[in-house]
């Protein structure tokens, strides 16, 4: 499985009203959601700069995207779209905080399909260019 794209859903209309009276948490999901989208495994899948979105009217095409949605957005979508992007073909990351979770669940399904088929050895990456990438995707907010 490879991402189309790789979406980050804000709880704002635009980066100029960007949240910034949030709680702890919902800050970290926030902040942590723009960093995963940067990671270099997602990244390489996809093919695509990582992009963002209104949570109150999210994207409708949603077959192969990746959308990475933080606790502070999850109030802000419709009822049940969750569950109708999933069953659309999306990937949907939601109710996640830390880093780590958030990156283990936007992977998983390229690692699952992997796993089945015979593919070539990929490198491991270093924790230094995760960790220089995860930055980048914080700068780009």
């Amino acid at each position: 499985m490879t991402y189309n794209d790789i979406v980050v859903l804000i709880p704002c209309h635009s980066l100029d009203d960007f949240p910034t009276e949030l709680d702890e948490k919902e800050a970290e999901s926030l902040l942590n959601a723009f960093a995963v989208a940067w990671h270099p495994e997602l990244l390489a899948s996809s093919r695509v700069i990582p992009s963002w979105h209104r949570s109150d009217e999210p994207p409708q095409f949603l077959a192969d995207r990746l959308l990475l949605v933080p606790k502070t957005s999850e109030d802000w979508l419709p009822y049940g779209w969750i569950e109708e992007a999933e069953a659309n073909g999306a990937t949907v990351v939601s109710g996640k905080i830390h880093r780590e979770e958030m990156t283990e669940a936007a992977l998983l399904p390229l690692r699952s399909v992997e796993a089945g088929a015979e593919t070539t050895q990929k490198p491991e990456l270093s924790s230094d260019l995760v960790a220089d990438f995860h930055a980048l995707g914080f700068c780009y907010i």
